[in-house]
């Protein structure tokens, strides 16, 4: 092992997990459930096989999928009513409600010159 490895002292199972990064919150003014959002949204931009086009990457989850995505750490009204519109205020996400799953639009361009 070289000095720049180093091994993990605790293993863990393979698991969901949120980061939220302190960036993440600053760019959303300290709102907690917006950041957690954000963190989710971003984390489907970062390993999609997809690019953004015109700085807009849409992706469709239902609230309930972006619950579990979040580890519990929001709900559906959370999501619909505070961390959703919060986005929104910020210019960083479009929603439209859809049945079979909402249809949520990043402004990547926005996102990162925050």
């Amino acid at each position: 092992m070289t000095q720049t490895e180093t091994k993990k002292k605790t293993q863990y199972p393979q698991c969901r997990m949120l980061v939220t990064r302190e960036c993440m919150k600053a760019i959303c003014l300290e709102n907690s459930p917006a950041a957690k959002l954000l963190s989710v949204l971003m984390y489907w931009y970062d390993y999609s096989q997809h690019e953004a086009v015109n700085g807009l990457f849409t992706i469709t989850r239902k609230q309930s999928d972006l619950v579990q995505d979040a580890c519990e750490e929001l709900t559906e009204k959370t999501i619909h009513d505070v961390a959703g519109p919060f986005l929104q205020l910020l210019g960083f996400l479009d929603t439209e409600e859809r049945m079979g799953g909402n249809r949520y639009t990043l402004h990547i361009d926005i996102i990162h010159e925050a």
